[in-house]
């Protein structure tokens, strides 16, 4: 019987969580299921607990190969997959039991491309807190509509930038050639979002957290270096607006959000230990004189933005960058 999901789940170094991962997907009330384990060069017992697991479930796959990043890694899952849906899980993530079952209702009975749901944020305390999917206030989008509301949407917040709480449709995949892309190790996830609704004729959003997401495991997306606001900022940019461009949307339309990472960046950098007080200083001051940061921040929309982010805003529109220096100064003690 072919699987109605085919669930995969890239595994680098996650032995402390890994168990609990798996376990999540095998109690799964939807049987109807395979699992695939993409072993991506760990060095842990990684893949001595992915062998484990499949000696006692024939619903398991185990590929083993060399490290290449989680994209490769979920393309081979994908090139290696044969159930009806596709579906992302991270090795150090869970989810719960009545996940596909209730997903896979929904994709079935409204035979929809596409379906969306909630993750559950896990801090380092082990508090849940819970992360809806913000200002989606509607439950079923057409063709049309995946361009003119979902579409913005993920250009303008970011909010549809993770593939682990969705399903979607293998068909179409393959059928379009949608993989992540190898060669970015930030926004792949969203990359392929909005490859996928190029193509999606009807989405589904489920107003449900069936997703457990740690936040604060280190990954690509999560860590800072010297490379951060060129790659998580400009380059994410640049490609929104691409892709603005493709949807004949807003080009502006992720100045907020390049915004966002701006701010986050010379946090980062006020806090650098590595570095002297002129080296800092030159660092943000080359993100703040940026000509696509100050594009984004003359045609976005301030009245959108949170109070701290509004006042950078306008201290960059008058070209008061000192100003910007010193308030990220002092409060982060950059001295």
């Amino acid at each position: 019987m072919q699987p109605l999901v085919s669930v995969i789940v890239p595994i680098y170094n996650a032995e402390k969580y890994l168990k609990e991962c798996i376990n999540s997907l095998i109690s799964q009330s939807e049987k109807n299921i395979e699992i695939i384990l993409v072993n991506d060069g760990s060095t842990d017992n990684s893949l001595n607990i992915a062998y484990e697991y499949a000696n006692k479930d024939p619903r398991i796959k185990v590929l083993n190969q060399e490290n290449a990043g989680p994209s490769e890694a979920r393309n081979n899952g994908i090139d290696h997959s044969c159930g009806n849906y596709l579906s992302f899980i991270d090795a150090d993530d869970w989810i719960e039991q009545n996940m596909y079952k209730e997903m896979l209702a929904c994709a079935m009975n409204k035979e929809v491309d596409l379906v969306l749901s909630n993750i559950k944020l896990i801090n380092k305390d082990n508090q849940i807190v819970h992360a809806p999917i913000k200002e989606i206030n509607k439950s079923i989008f057409n063709k049309s509509e995946i361009l003119n509301e979902l579409v913005p949407f993920a250009l303008e917040f970011g909010n549809i930038n993770s593939l682990a709480s969705n399903l979607y449709c293998r068909e179409l995949v393959d059928s379009n050639n949608i993989r992540l892309n190898v060669d970015i190790f930030y926004g792949e996830d969203w990359i392929f979002n909005l490859e996928y609704l190029k193509h999606s004729k009807c989405a589904l959003y489920m107003d449900k957290s069936f997703y457990n997401y740690r936040r604060g495991i280190d990954s690509s997306s999560s860590k800072y270096n010297d490379k951060t606001f060129e790659t998580n900022g400009v380059i994410i940019y640049r490609t929104s607006q691409d892709y603005a461009n493709y949807f004949k949307s807003n080009i502006y339309i992720g100045g907020a959000n390049f915004l966002n990472v701006t701010i986050h960046c010379i946090i980062c950098e006020c806090r650098r230990h590595d570095i002297g007080f002129r080296d800092k200083l030159s660092r943000i001051m080359s993100m703040l004189n940026n000509p696509k940061l100050n594009e984004a921040v003359k045609n976005t929309n301030l009245k959108k933005l949170p109070y701290k982010n509004k006042v950078m805003a306008m201290l960059l529109k008058y070209r008061l960058n000192w100003l910007v220096c010193g308030y990220f100064g002092i409060k982060n003690f950059l001295m």
